[in-house]
This record gives C-alpha cells, structure tokens and sequence, in this order.
C-alpha cells in the first residue's frame, strides 16, 4: 500500500524520505528518528487541482517494499538504520525495521542497490 506525497524533483524510487515541516514535503530522511518513508515510484509533476502541480511521488509506509543501500548489506539482512536517504544493517535489537536477508543464489548487495526491506 502507498499514499501519494509531496516531495522534491529530485527523489528516486527507493530513497528513504521523512517529513519536513519547513517546506511540508517529504525529502531524504538523514536518519531514523522520525516517521521514515520509502519513495515507490521517482517524483513526477502532478495536479492537485486544478491548475496547481506539485512534485510527488509514491511512499509506502507500512508492508515490504525495497530502499536504496547506502552500503553493502550483508546476506543475513539485520535490523535497519538510515543515513543520507538510504538504508543500512545495524547492530541493534529493534526490529521494527528490517532489512530483509538476501535471496538464495544472489549477488552481495552494495552500495545503490536496491534492498528489500520490511518497515511497520
């Protein structure tokens, strides 16, 4: 599932978005602390009303979607952390958010790749 959301021209699909409340748009998260988001699909100009565009994209809040890494993940996933609009392992207990292991007869994920993941 996925919501519509305001956001810079610059988002891709898998960028980690969270909310800015100073220009009230969802832009590249640079961290974990609050609400974070993933961008399903890269912006596109789309009319709110009539004569009105804005920046969107689609974000998925909720389910099993994939982000972008910010570094190489490793085969057995692990709990998820975000830095600079991308995702990574870290070494924590809160599964809230989690990087889900790669699949069986895969590459090693790096850096820029796309990574599934599972965010509640």
């Amino acid at each position: 599932m996925f919501i519509r959301v305001k956001c810079p021209n610059t988002i891709i699909s898998g960028d980690v978005l969270s909310f800015d409340s100073n220009t009230n748009e969802w832009i590249l998260a640079a961290n974990g602390n609050n609400v974070i988001g993933i961008a399903r699909t890269d912006a596109a100009e789309w009319e709110i009303s009539e004569g009105v565009t804005a920046w969107t994209c689609e974000a998925v809040f909720s389910g099993v979607c994939y982000a972008k890494a910010s570094q190489s993940i490793p085969d057995s996933g692990g709990a998820l952390s975000v830095a600079n609009g991308a995702v990574y392992v870290v070494n924590q207990s809160d599964s809230r958010l989690v990087i889900l292991p790669n699949e069986l007869g895969k590459t090693q994920r790096n850096t820029g790749d796309l990574v599934r993941v599972n965010i509640r």
